[in-house]
């Protein structure tokens, strides 16, 4: 068995680690679970960010933020994202489900889960969920 601490994804904590093989490739996505912390996730993938523009998939949860400026909302609307809240819709007859998209136009007044994409993949998205 290889050495953790040979491995591309050893924790190292404090240090910049190269990023070699697939890890190179673009980068379509990234989903954040970090119970508050999603503002200090975004500013330490800025770079990746900057360069290949991801969608952001994130629980939000103002209760465990201790100031608004920890919300990841203003950041992401800096660089040109738009943001959408992820609802689960069941229907009353059938008690089936489906997920939809909610176009926002500022910061939510709840918690929830939400995606955020550049302003060219939200008019696409605008165009689906219309």
């Amino acid at each position: 068995m290889p050495s953790l601490a040979k491995s591309p994804l050893a924790p190292i904590l404090g240090q910049r680690v190269p990023l070699r093989g697939p890890a190179r490739m673009l980068v379509a996505l990234i989903k954040i679970d970090v119970e508050g912390h999603e503002a200090a996730v975004l500013r330490g993938a800025a770079a990746v960010i900057a360069r290949h523009a991801p969608s952001v998939v994130f629980e939000y949860a103002p209760e465990l933020l201790g100031e608004a400026a920890q919300a990841p909302f203003g950041w992401l609307a800096e660089r040109g994202y738009e943001l959408f809240g992820i609802r689960w819709i069941r229907r009353s007859v059938t008690g089936r489900g489906r997920l939809t998209l909610e176009h926002l136009c500022g910061p939510p007044a709840g918690g929830g889960n939400y995606l955020a994409v550049t302003r060219s993949r939200a008019a696409r998205l605008n165009a689906l969920v219309a």
